[in-house]
């Protein structure tokens, strides 16, 4: 199967990626790695084909305000450098033309930003659907993954993710959670392995996905509003 791996994080994000394509790889995979420039010559060392994403991390990291936002560990901090227009520029240029490259003629796109739309980089270029994705867990992401009607591989760490996590996989829509401090290479290439082949599995999520897709939720929920209302609240 050719697979495109895509990340735009740091070394913390890259690293898993570049260990789950080497093992992809071992495996008899066509894995093609998408990260951020700095990090072409790791991908080389592990003898994984390669393709940059925007610009380098170092140069997102160079001006001293980000790197001290950053390193202030303050959220606040981050975001108010977040939204300098000069500081999003330099973290997203050409990262929607480089994206699309880097998904071309992939038959599974597996990817880790909630900032940048890959999945649907990869709707554009015509990947079905994706075979499998892999996420966190979140409300919003679960049911995304759900609507696509393929295998979801959950990561879960915090918060109501868990929960997402158990029920895909009491649904029988993926492959029983990894969290996230269980994560490793290996655990996640075998849960990948499952989603992608286990014939049953898949069934079961593309059901679920075509029975998702034919509802009308905002009218659902507006009538549960209405009624609601009726009833006087």
């Amino acid at each position: 199967m050719k697979i495109s791996v895509l990340t735009i994080g740091a070394m913390g994000d890259t690293y898993p990626f570049v260990a789950l394509a080497a093992r992809l790889k071992s495996r008899g995979h066509a894995v093609r790695l998408a990260a951020r420039p700095d990090f072409a010559q790791l991908a080389a060392s592990h003898g994984i084909e390669f393709t940059p994403l925007g610009n380098p991390y170092k140069s997102v990291m160079r001006d001293q305000e980000v790197a001290a936002a950053v390193g202030s560990g303050s959220l606040r901090k981050i975001i108010k450098q977040a939204s300098d227009p000069r500081q999003r520029q330099v973290f997203f240029e050409r990262l929607d033309t480089d994206t699309m490259k880097a998904v071309e003629g992939a038959e599974a796109v597996i990817y880790k930003s909630s900032w940048i739309p890959f999945y649907a980089y990869a709707q554009k270029l015509g990947v079905p659907c994706v075979a499998a994705v892999v996420h966190h867990g979140g409300a919003g992401t679960t049911g995304a993954g759900l609507r696509a009607g393929v295998p979801s591989i959950l990561t879960p760490f915090v918060a109501d993710q868990p929960a997402w996590a158990i029920r895909v996989a009491e649904l029988g829509a993926g492959p029983r959670p990894i969290p996230f401090k269980e994560l490793t290479a290996e655990r996640l290439a075998d849960a990948i392995g499952q989603a992608v082949s286990d014939a049953t599995m898949r069934e079961s999520a593309g059901r679920i996905g075509e029975r998702i897709r034919a509802e009308d939720g905002v009218g659902a929920a507006i009538e549960v509003l209405m009624n609601h209302v009726r009833r006087g609240g």
